[in-house]
């Protein structure tokens, strides 16, 4: 929608009109903007322009730190979920499933979701108290029903977020409240889990010490299991963090209860190798032992990735401003979204000035452009164009409204979503004036082809009218030649 629309809009109906435009720089979002367009009672018509660019950011990030958080709290190997003062369950995540049997959505089915887990209304009530007070980070002991009307003995802890919201966060003891035979076999059926994990893990006091790392972190690591022991990351220098501070916040958030990360780190290993790791952190009770549990993903194959990407974005605008050829890249709606220096040179329109524009209103000559509309739509919706992928020759106008000849490739791309034309143009006028040189050349040159051929064969008709003539009178022939021509082609 142009602004200018608006104006005439507001001006003709009076109504007052609020809407949002962006701003493109190379191809991205610059700027956002909230627009307020009314019609004054003396008839003046007042635009208000309220940049909401920082708004649009915030609310991004908040978008992104939501998805962390459920990332974490729905494959995080602990119980987690929250019920508001009604007694609604607003969080269950997979472990919750998991232990209990219910889905979320057949908890809220019930009126006291609550009596699914603590038949006792006593029991409940404390419970219910106990998830809307102000939660202390504490963990005690429960004894919440499954839905197979198994009792089990768990440690719930409520903590609350910076939003106001309280969530539990809690883990089944229930075997560790059985037999020492069957604590055996369950810290021997997750020695087997913990040792056999694709991802590195650890175990570390809260001094920072490790206590344990499955096999996947000796190989990560570049050290043994007894080297490690005992030791912490800082005395083999393994952890660059761009924040020094940042495993202290890390030791910090697990004192307290909280999980953390994950959090990007660079490793150095003994050998020199450079890896990027992904680490998250919770806080675990083993053998009656307050540890953290952390578990690191290497992910020095994507960071490489990324940053060849990055290289690569680089090269494509070192090359678009080196290219002789006009490069232009359009958006699904036709507005330049990448006009490189050439095409500055061939169009004689600035960069700055075009970005962002209609590129029809620009380079293409009225006649063509219903046909370049009709097609562009055509495009967004299908993904095809008939001149897609194909090189045609076109008629264009400069700055000047001076139409000339150019050489066009044309190919789609997805970009943030959209799909996008990319554009090589050439300006063809030198090669088209040396074609109609050369045709010209070339017509001149059949031309005296033609009379030389005619003259020859009249050469030799006169020479044949010779001889027969001097055959008449009795005369030897003068043209052997043009006898012997005659005689081979008779």
């Amino acid at each position: 929608m142009g602004l200018l629309e608006v104006f005439q809009r507001v001006w003709k109906t009076g109504q007052s009109e609020q809407f949002h435009n962006h701003l493109y720089q190379h191809g991205r979002v610059k700027q956002w903007m909230d627009n307020f367009v009314c019609k004054l009672p003396g008839g003046e018509i007042v635009a208000v322009y309220n940049d909401i660019t920082e708004l649009k950011k915030a609310n991004e990030a908040l978008y992104d730190s939501e998805a962390r958080f459920r990332a974490i709290y729905e494959n995080a190997p602990v119980l987690i979920n929250a019920f508001d003062k009604n007694g609604r369950c607003t969080l269950w995540n997979k472990q919750c499933q998991k232990t209990f049997g219910w889905s979320q959505e057949e908890i809220n089915a019930q009126d006291d979701a609550l009596t699914l887990f603590y038949p006792d209304p006593a029991i409940r009530d404390e419970v219910l108290r106990s998830v809307t007070s102000d939660p202390d980070g504490q963990f005690r002991e429960c004894y919440p029903k499954t839905k197979e009307g198994k009792t089990l003995i768990t440690m719930w802890a409520n903590f609350r977020l910076p939003d106001g919201i309280v969530f539990s966060l809690g883990y089944d003891i229930t075997e560790r409240k059985k037999a020492e035979t069957a604590l055996l076999e369950s810290e021997a059926r997750f020695h087997t889990l913990f040792e056999h994990a694709p991802d590195a893990m650890f175990l570390n006091d809260y001094k920072g010490l490790f206590v344990d790392c499955n096999l996947c972190a000796e190989q990560l690591s570049g050290c043994t299991r007894d080297e490690l022991i005992g030791k912490s990351f800082s005395d083999f220098g393994l952890l660059q963090h761009n924040n020094p501070t940042q495993t202290m916040r890390i030791m910090v958030r697990a004192r307290s209860g909280k999980p953390s990360g994950p959090d990007e780190v660079i490793m150095t290993r003994p050998d020199g190798e450079r890896m990027y790791l992904e680490i998250s952190s919770i806080p675990v009770v083993i053998n009656d032992c307050n540890l953290i549990l952390g578990m690191a993903h290497d992910i020095t194959k994507r960071k490489k990735a990324e940053e060849a990407l990055r290289e690569n974005k680089e090269k494509f605008h070192t090359i678009t401003k080196v290219a002789l050829d006009a490069i232009i890249m359009l958006d699904s709606t036709g507005h330049i979204q990448l006009w490189n220096p050439a095409a500055e040179n061939i169009f004689g329109y600035r960069a700055d000035k075009v970005e962002g524009k209609l590129l029809a209103e620009l380079i293409i000559p009225e006649r063509y452009r219903d046909a370049h509309y009709k097609g562009l739509a055509h495009f967004k919706d299908t993904g095809q164009g008939h001149i897609m992928g194909s090189t045609v020759e076109l008629t264009a106008l400069n700055s000047d409204g001076m139409e000339f000849p150019v050489e066009m490739s044309l190919s789609g791309v997805k970009q943030a979503g959209d799909i996008h034309i990319v554009g090589f143009v050439r300006d063809i006028t030198e090669r088209k004036k040396g074609e109609a040189k050369l045709k010209g050349q070339l017509n001149e040159l059949r031309r005296w082809q033609e009379v030389l051929v005619g003259r020859e064969g009249r050469n030799i008709a006169l020479k044949a009218e010779i001889n027969e003539l001097l055959i008449k009178v009795g005369q030897p022939i003068r043209y052997p030649s043009v006898e012997e021509d005659g005689d081979g082609h008779g």
